[in-house]
Order: C-alpha cells, then structure tokens, then sequence
C-alpha cells in the first residue's frame, strides 16, 4: 500500500468527543490528517466568542456600504488558472413568489403599492428568491437537539450569506439549489464534505472552517466576515499576523489543507450535473508580501553582484507532492469516478512575483509533477484531461511532452469552466486558496475557483459548514452519512 493507502484517516467527531478543549498531543501529529465532515461544525471557537457577541443589527449597519471591486485582488489573493468573463445562462425554473397579503385600508388612505414578483427591483427579486431557497437547504438540515438560539444565529448568517453574495452569485445559483432541494440531497451533499492536510488536528480544524467569505477587493473585514461566517477572518492571516516575518506552520510546504465535496453544476448549454470538486492549493508566490512566500523564495547575488530570487524547488516540489496525493486520494475515496479534468494549478497568477529563472524552476517542478499525476490516476482506471482557457499552451505542452517521455499518451484537451464537456459524476480538481472558501468572490472572481464557485455550490455549502461550526451546531445529514 503505497502513501496514499497508508494516510491516517480520523473522524472529527470521534477526536471532539474524547478530547479536552486543549489538545495537547495534537502538535505531534505529523501523519496526513483525513477529516469527515458530517461533525465538522462540533468545534466551538473560542478565540473569536467575544467578537462573535456583538449584535447582528451593527454588523449589518456597517456592511451596508456596497462593495466595491478595483481591478486588481489584494495581496492575499490572486487568481490562479485565469479565465476570461464567459456569459452566464439564464437561470430557468425559479420558485415563484407568494402573492402579498391584501390589506383594507380607507379609499382616502394613502396606500404603498404592494411588492409583487413584478414590481419587485432587480436586486430584491434575487435576494427573496435565493433566501427561500438557502433557508430551505438549511432547514433539511436542522438537528432535533439544537437550541432555539443557536439555530436563530444560523438563520441570521444565511440571511446575511444571501443578501451580502446576490451579486457575486452566479446566475445558476437557484437553479441548482432548487435542483437539490426537488431532489432531496441537500444532506447527501453535505455529509460528502472531506478535507485532508498533515497538520495537527486542531490547525486542520481552523484552516477548514475559519475561512474569509471572499479575499479579492475591498473586502471590509471583519464586518462581513463575522456577520456572515461567525469569525474574524482566516486562520492562515491570523497566524501570520500573530508572528511577522515567519511562515506559520500552516502554510508551510506540503501543509496545505484540501477539500473534496459533490455538488451539482450549471453547464453553459444549462444543463445541471453532479460532480466532484476537489479544492487543492498551491503556492501563494504572486507577491513578497504573501505569508509563506520566504518558505520557497529566497534571495542570493547572482554573478553581476546583484540580488537574484532563488526558488527552493525541494520545498515547492514537496507542496506539489502534497496536491498529487490528495487528488490521488480523492479519486480512490470516490470510487464512482471514472474521469478526472486537471488544471493548471499555481500556474498562472500565483507565480506572478518571481523572477524569470525562479519562474522556469517553478514551471518545470510543477509540471513534472502533474506528469506523474496524470500517469497515476490512468494507472489507477481514470480518463485524463486538462482544462484551460485554450488548448496547447506551454504548461501543458511540457506535461504532455514529459508523459511522452515516459511513454504516456498525451493529456486531451477538455475545455473551459463550465463546458458542455463536464459530465455526470466526473472529478474537477480546482486551484483554491489558502485564506477563502471555495470558490472565493465567485462572479467577481475570473480564476477556475471563481468559475467553478458561481456554477456550483461549493462556496455556499463551504459556508454553512463554517458557520455551524462557529455556533458548536452539528447537522444532522440522516442515512447519507452512513
């Protein structure tokens, strides 16, 4: 049984329940940590209790400013697989809208017209529908033992979720909630969220579900983030804020948290399908100020005397190992999966700062890398594709000619994010990142995360599993967690 056969596999809520607030011994795990997440949300942050004990109403108060986007993301993220804004399909079979109660009121009264699917704005209609719908999803998962208040507060983040995300959300986002809830697999869905990472258990824990709602922008954090998720921000910014100048462990190389989940799609021809989604991250080197760019990237005089960046390729090809076994896992776990689509992954925005040798070390190690991967999910019975904005660019021109050398058939090129090539009960691997949840600003978000986010449910199953968590609320997911 090779490495991924050997990874220590351990269930949240089996460790929550035998476990003192202190961990303790957890700091000594250095063995690949699998996490179930039907438990994931039995966690309560201690750390945030104060700042969460402010009132919704100032929270809400604050975030009314709308949000502003500039062209460029922030330093903690940027874009990885870059794809050019694509038309998004019309959303079809939206729930309609109950008819507003009538009131009788004197014929001299001066009456306000009553809000009707008709008069509704642009912006309200959305918000109304979508609210309908997440609550819905929630409530399929309402445990019988949950406090009054505590779902109240899950109530009141999913309000704040929708109204705060109507317009980063894509078009698909009420068709596919609506897919789910005719079918019945809102439990389904989320009983099938799984991370994986070498941290210590209680790290792993915080990377999962103490993300930002969105890294790229203006982002008025904490405001939103503590309305809508129930934490400050990510534990990966927090960690590197605590010690300046030092990589935390978090994010140091081949530490680096994974999630897998199945949702269903919106395809361009508006086809709705389910997949999976496994969110991997590569390494954030698209600047100097980025948290674990001095775990890779170091500087030495080149032969003119001057300053030169030199990557450390074992320290990237470790993280990249990382990525090639959690995909490899992913893919052995979900046993119906017969296809696998790659991408990219790190390729693109996030080696943006380094200079041009650091950047060919990068590009080989990486690419050598998604060989090998390629050539182990074939041998393990999967079709192997990539996906870009277009086929034949030099990434993929390099992976395939080093599956040649190995006398490997070249990778085919699959298409764009949505494609009509995506196909019931295929895997998408995406390029994620370290600090936001899956699929990060979604429709204001022109990376593969950004794709996949606004025609999937990634991004707003990945927040109800934060907030539960930020509550100590464990979803009650029935049989399919069996």
């Amino acid at each position: 049984m090779g490495p991924v056969g050997n990874t220590l596999q351990r269930n949240t809520a089996a460790y929550l329940a035998n476990t003192p607030p202190h961990v303790g011994q957890a700091g000594k795990i250095a063995t690949l940590v699998h996490t179930k997440l039907p438990s994931g949300a039995n966690i309560i942050q201690r750390s945030n209790a104060q700042v969460r004990q402010l009132s919704l109403a100032e929270h809400r108060a604050k975030s009314a400013v709308k949000d502003q986007v500039p062209s460029q993301p922030n330093n903690i993220h940027a874009p990885q697989a870059t794809f050019r804004p694509r038309s998004l399909v019309a959303p079809q079979n939206l729930p309609s809208l109950p008819s507003p109660p009538s009131s009788a009121k004197a014929a001299n009264t001066p009456t306000t017209p009553p809000v009707t699917k008709t008069n509704l704005s642009p912006i309200a209609q959305p918000v109304e529908n979508r609210a309908k719908l997440c609550t819905a999803f929630l409530n399929a998962l309402k445990p019988a033992n949950v406090t009054r208040e505590k779902w109240e507060k899950l109530e009141n983040y999913v309000a704040e979720y929708t109204s705060k995300t109507v317009s980063i959300q894509g078009q698909p986002f009420e068709n596919l909630l609506g897919h789910v809830m005719k079918e019945g697999k809102a439990r389904q869905l989320m009983a099938s969220f799984s991370a994986n990472s070498k941290l210590p258990l209680e790290q792993h824990q915080k990377m999962l579900v103490q993300r930002d709602v969105w890294n790229i922008g203006n982002f008025d954090r904490p405001t939103k983030n503590i309305a809508m998720l129930g934490n400050e921000a990510s534990y990966a910014s927090l960690m590197a804020k605590q010690s300046p100048g030092k990589v935390p462990e978090c994010l140091l190389p081949g530490n680096q948290l994974s999630v897998t989940m199945r949702t269903p799609i919106q395809t361009d021809a508006g086809h709705v399908v389910d997949i999976t989604v496994v969110s991997c991250v590569a390494p954030a080197l698209d600047s100097p100020t980025q948290p674990e760019f001095g775990a890779y990237v170091s500087l030495k005089q080149d032969k003119r005397g001057k300053p030169a960046q030199v990557l450390d390729k074992n320290a990237y090809a470790k993280s990249f190992e990382c990525i090639r076994q959690q995909v490899l896992k992913a893919a052995a776990e979900n046993s119906h999966i017969q296809t696998v689509a790659l991408p990219a992954i790190g390729l693109d925005a996030f080696i943006g700062a380094l200079e041009p040798a650091a950047k060919r070390d990068a590009i080989e190690v990486a690419t050598d890398s998604l060989a090998k991967l390629a050539r182990d999910l074939r041998e393990s019975g999967k079709t192997v594709s990539y996906m870009d904005v277009a086929p034949g660019n030099d990434i993929w021109t390099k992976v395939n000619e080093k599956l040649k050398a190995r006398s490997q058939e070249p990778l085919p090129y699959a298409g764009k994010v949505p494609g009509d090539w995506i196909t019931e009960g295929m895997m998408i691997v995406n390029a994620w990142d370290p600090h936001s949840l899956v699929g990060n600003k979604l429709a204001k978000d022109n990376s593969i995360d950004g794709f996949i986010g606004r025609n999937s449910l990634v991004h707003f199953m990945h927040a109800l599993h934060c907030m539960a968590h930020a509550e100590g609320v464990k979803f009650d997911f029935g049989q399919a967690s069996n």
